[in-house]
């Protein structure tokens, strides 16, 4: 059973999950950059109100290994192309934490989503 949702707050797929946890009745938290900042400002209410909290370390990185490290599983929709994804997957590795991609073209399909979600129940 999932017992907490862990994201950085950010748009797109970040953003997706807290509000899927919210929808699923799961907690959420985790830690937002240093001055609540997403890639529309500001959000400090907004995050607040999904239980995350500011990381006290200025710049992503350390926002996104904290985040990484206080994960027992991550799942990455996309792609690899973004910096913060391909970050967040080199930290999965280098930190031992199971992490999942789903991408390619037929990302999101209901396959891909039941097999996201047997990845995290085994």
């Amino acid at each position: 059973m999932i017992e907490l949702i862990v994201s950085g707050g950010q748009s797109g797929a970040d953003m997706g999950g807290l509000l899927a946890a919210l929808d699923l009745g799961i907690p959420t938290g985790g830690k937002a950059p240093q001055g609540w900042i997403t890639e529309d400002g500001p959000q400090p209410d907004l995050l607040k109100g999904f239980g995350l909290t500011e990381h006290v370390v200025p710049g992503y990185d350390t926002r996104t290994l904290a985040n990484v490290c206080m994960s027992d599983a991550t799942v990455i929709f996309g792609t690899l192309k973004g910096l913060g994804s391909r970050l967040t997957f080199r930290l999965c590795n280098e930190y031992k934490v199971p992490v999942l991609l789903i991408s390619g073209p037929g990302a999101m399909l209901e396959e891909d989503l039941q097999h996201a979600a047997e990845w995290l129940r085994a």
